[in-house]
């Protein structure tokens, strides 16, 4: 009885198994199902669609990386040349005061 009074719980242990979600995915699923029920597509026809569509998709989203990273890329190289620009102005300030005390 002393024993299991001051016995420690051990840690528990739970089944998850995380899941992805895909917002644009679901959206391409969502339009080829309206598709298929308006148009009345055949399952294969829809999934051609459904491969054409994740394609495009993927190619727009790679070439708004591609824009993004030149942007960040330009918006970098201003902002060290402005540093660069700051630490000669700085280093020009100090040297002159050393020159004026030293002299």
């Amino acid at each position: 009885m002393i024993r299991s009074m001051f016995k420690t719980p051990s840690h528990s242990v739970f089944n998850y198994t995380p899941q992805f979600y895909d917002e644009q995915e679901e959206q391409v699923k969502k339009e080829l199902k309206k598709k298929m029920f308006l148009d009345g597509l055949t399952e294969e026809e829809a999934k051609k669609t459904y491969h054409a569509e994740r394609m495009r998709l993927s190619f727009r989203a790679a070439q708004e990386r591609v824009m993004e990273r030149t942007s960040n890329d330009n918006r970098r190289g201003k902002g060290t040349d402005k540093t660069g620009f700051r630490v000669l102005i700085i280093f020009l300030v100090l040297a002159g005061i050393a020159w004026f005390i030293l002299s």
